[in-house]
């Protein structure tokens, strides 16, 4: 029988020495038989959170709560453990929201780190990804496309987003007859369904491709 944590946590405030398991266990092994088999009774009938607060109300009250605490009765210690629980359940939500925060912005730095580096290298980027795909190797079209991803992420920063859209697609008409890789760039997003009608993205284009 399984004693709640909450219900030993409102069992054990104000004690010096909190109710662990191991010690209401020690206890209970001590408890007379017909106490035993009381609980056990009401345990097997249904009444396994009432067994349990019941437990717990003689375990305190007979010398092991708080000195000078007031006896409370096993309804009252059920109550006080929802609360104990609502609360518990409170400050673990606060702690992963904190985590996830903390998370999130350490990876968003992360990323903007890789783009910087990546920003100092993007030609010899542009050309290994048309090596990779030039392979037709599964392996090479997933890391092709990973990168891609990542030139349209760093254009998106520069306001270059029109020009690396052009340039995906001229990537796509260039190994069209490749169609796991144009089906992987239309899995990522990356290829544009409607083409930006930009003149300077395009002469941009053109120029870069020299």
């Amino acid at each position: 029988m399984r004693i709640d944590g909450d219900l030993l946590a409102v069992a054990s405030e104000g004690n010096a020495e909190p109710a662990s398991p191991e010690r209401l266990d020690r206890w209970v092994a001590a408890l007379p038989a017909d106490e035993k088999s009381d609980l056990l009774v009401r345990f097997a009938g249904g009444d396994s959170q009432g067994a349990r607060a019941e437990l717990v109300r003689r375990f305190r009250d007979r010398g092991n709560g708080a000195p000078g605490a007031k006896p409370r009765t096993a309804a009252q210690l059920l109550s006080a453990a929802k609360l104990h629980a609502a609360e518990r359940r409170r400050r673990e939500a606060e702690r992963a929201a904190a985590e996830r925060v903390r998370r999130e912005r350490a990876e968003a730095a992360a990323r903007e780190r890789y783009l910087v580096r990546l920003a100092k290298r993007e030609a010899q980027t542009w050309r290994y990804v048309g090596a990779l795909v030039a392979t037709r190797k599964q392996s090479d079209y997933d890391e092709a496309v990973r990168l891609l991803k990542d030139l349209k992420d760093l254009a998106a920063r520069k306001g270059r987003a029109a020009e690396v859209r052009l340039r995906i697609h001229s990537l796509r008409d260039e190994h069209s007859g490749k169609v796991t890789f144009v089906e992987r760039l239309r899995k990522a997003g990356l290829f544009p369904t409607r083409l930006p009608a930009d003149s300077h993205a395009n002469a941009t284009l053109k120029h870069r491709e020299r």
